[in-house]
Protein backbone atom coordinates (compact mmCIF):
# COMPACT_ATOMS: atom_id res chain seq x y z
CA UNK A 1 0.00 0.00 0.00
CA UNK A 2 0.91 3.26 -0.99
CA UNK A 3 1.69 6.70 1.15
CA UNK A 4 -1.49 8.13 2.80
CA UNK A 5 -2.86 11.73 2.32
CA UNK A 6 -2.67 11.89 6.08
CA UNK A 7 1.43 11.27 6.18
CA UNK A 8 2.04 13.07 3.01
CA UNK A 9 0.11 16.22 5.41
CA UNK A 10 2.15 15.25 8.43
CA UNK A 11 5.39 14.95 6.67
CA UNK A 12 4.72 18.62 4.78
CA UNK A 13 3.77 19.99 8.78
CA UNK A 14 7.17 19.19 10.00
CA UNK A 15 8.68 20.62 7.34
CA UNK A 16 7.09 24.08 7.89
CA UNK A 17 8.99 25.92 10.36
CA UNK A 18 7.33 27.73 12.81
CA UNK A 19 7.12 31.39 12.16
CA UNK A 20 7.67 32.97 15.15
CA UNK A 21 10.96 30.83 15.62
CA UNK A 22 12.42 31.60 12.56
CA UNK A 23 12.03 35.08 12.83
CA UNK A 24 13.30 35.19 16.33
CA UNK A 25 16.20 33.56 15.39
CA UNK A 26 16.57 36.33 12.38
CA UNK A 27 16.45 38.86 14.97
CA UNK A 28 18.71 37.45 16.85
CA UNK A 29 21.21 36.65 14.17
CA UNK A 30 21.18 40.37 13.54
CA UNK A 31 21.60 41.35 17.42
CA UNK A 32 24.96 39.12 17.90
CA UNK A 33 26.08 40.54 14.68
CA UNK A 34 25.43 43.98 16.61
CA UNK A 35 27.21 42.56 19.26
CA UNK A 36 30.32 40.83 17.46
CA UNK A 37 30.91 44.63 16.36
CA UNK A 38 30.76 46.50 19.42
CA UNK A 39 33.20 43.53 20.89
CA UNK A 40 35.22 43.61 17.85
CA UNK A 41 35.35 47.38 17.68
CA UNK A 42 36.81 47.67 21.65
CA UNK A 43 38.98 44.58 20.53
CA UNK A 44 40.43 46.36 17.47
CA UNK A 45 41.58 49.34 19.99
CA UNK A 46 43.46 46.95 22.22
CA UNK A 47 45.49 44.83 19.95
CA UNK A 48 49.24 46.29 19.67
CA UNK A 49 49.41 44.19 16.26
CA UNK A 50 48.96 46.30 13.19
CA UNK A 51 47.96 43.20 11.54
CA UNK A 52 45.04 42.55 14.15
CA UNK A 53 44.00 46.15 14.20
CA UNK A 54 42.98 46.25 10.29
CA UNK A 55 41.31 42.97 10.43
CA UNK A 56 39.34 44.11 13.10
CA UNK A 57 38.54 47.31 12.27
CA UNK A 58 37.29 45.84 8.45
CA UNK A 59 35.06 43.38 10.49
CA UNK A 60 33.92 45.86 13.03
CA UNK A 61 32.63 48.22 9.84
CA UNK A 62 31.64 45.98 7.34
CA UNK A 63 29.37 43.30 9.55
CA UNK A 64 27.07 46.38 10.10
CA UNK A 65 26.58 46.41 6.63
CA UNK A 66 25.83 42.76 5.90
CA UNK A 67 23.78 42.22 9.07
CA UNK A 68 22.10 45.04 7.85
CA UNK A 69 21.21 43.44 4.75
CA UNK A 70 20.27 40.31 5.72
CA UNK A 71 17.74 41.94 8.32
CA UNK A 72 16.21 44.03 5.73
CA UNK A 73 15.85 40.86 2.85
CA UNK A 74 14.13 38.98 5.97
CA UNK A 75 11.84 42.10 6.98
CA UNK A 76 11.40 42.54 3.04
CA UNK A 77 10.46 38.67 3.05
CA UNK A 78 8.23 37.95 6.22
CA UNK A 79 7.87 41.42 8.22
CA UNK A 80 9.02 43.77 10.96
CA UNK A 81 10.91 41.60 13.74
CA UNK A 82 8.66 42.03 17.08
CA UNK A 83 11.52 42.57 19.19
CA UNK A 84 15.76 41.95 19.47
CA UNK A 85 17.36 39.80 22.06
CA UNK A 86 19.71 41.39 24.42
CA UNK A 87 22.90 39.11 23.44
CA UNK A 88 26.60 40.22 24.81
CA UNK A 89 29.26 39.03 23.35
CA UNK A 90 31.66 38.86 26.10
CA UNK A 91 35.09 38.14 24.63
CA UNK A 92 38.22 40.79 23.74
CA UNK A 93 39.80 38.57 21.57
CA UNK A 94 39.31 39.08 18.09
CA UNK A 95 39.32 35.26 16.62
CA UNK A 96 37.01 34.48 19.32
CA UNK A 97 34.60 36.78 18.67
CA UNK A 98 34.40 36.17 15.30
CA UNK A 99 34.72 32.04 16.07
CA UNK A 100 31.78 32.94 18.16
CA UNK A 101 29.66 34.56 15.57
CA UNK A 102 30.20 31.39 12.94
CA UNK A 103 29.22 28.85 15.33
CA UNK A 104 25.77 30.49 16.37
CA UNK A 105 25.19 30.71 12.59
CA UNK A 106 26.54 27.10 11.80
CA UNK A 107 23.98 25.70 14.50
CA UNK A 108 21.22 27.86 13.84
CA UNK A 109 21.04 29.03 10.64
CA UNK A 110 18.48 26.38 9.10
CA UNK A 111 15.82 27.49 11.33
CA UNK A 112 15.96 31.18 10.17
CA UNK A 113 15.03 30.17 6.44
CA UNK A 114 15.65 28.04 3.67
CA UNK A 115 15.21 31.01 0.87
CA UNK A 116 18.17 30.82 -1.22
CA UNK A 117 18.27 34.61 -1.17
CA UNK A 118 17.97 34.57 3.04
CA UNK A 119 20.52 31.98 2.99
CA UNK A 120 23.02 34.27 0.67
CA UNK A 121 23.28 37.15 2.94
CA UNK A 122 23.67 34.74 5.82
CA UNK A 123 26.56 33.23 3.58
CA UNK A 124 28.35 37.35 3.24
CA UNK A 125 28.45 37.05 7.22
CA UNK A 126 29.65 34.40 6.93
CA UNK A 127 32.33 35.00 4.58
CA UNK A 128 33.26 37.74 6.45
CA UNK A 129 33.79 36.03 9.40
CA UNK A 130 35.80 33.35 7.89
CA UNK A 131 38.33 35.81 6.11
CA UNK A 132 38.29 37.97 9.46
CA UNK A 133 39.45 34.69 10.85
CA UNK A 134 42.26 34.03 8.49
CA UNK A 135 43.74 37.95 8.88
CA UNK A 136 43.96 37.33 12.55
CA UNK A 137 45.49 33.69 12.89
CA UNK A 138 47.44 33.86 9.24
CA UNK A 139 49.34 37.52 9.59
CA UNK A 140 51.13 38.99 11.85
Amino acid sequence: MGITFREIKQEIQEQIQDPSLAKSKAAELFARCRSASTAAHFAHLMTSSYAQHKALNKFYEEIIDVADSFAESYIGRFGKFESFPNVKENSTDGLQIVGNLTKWIDSNRESISDLSEIQNDIDSILSLCDSTAYKLRELK
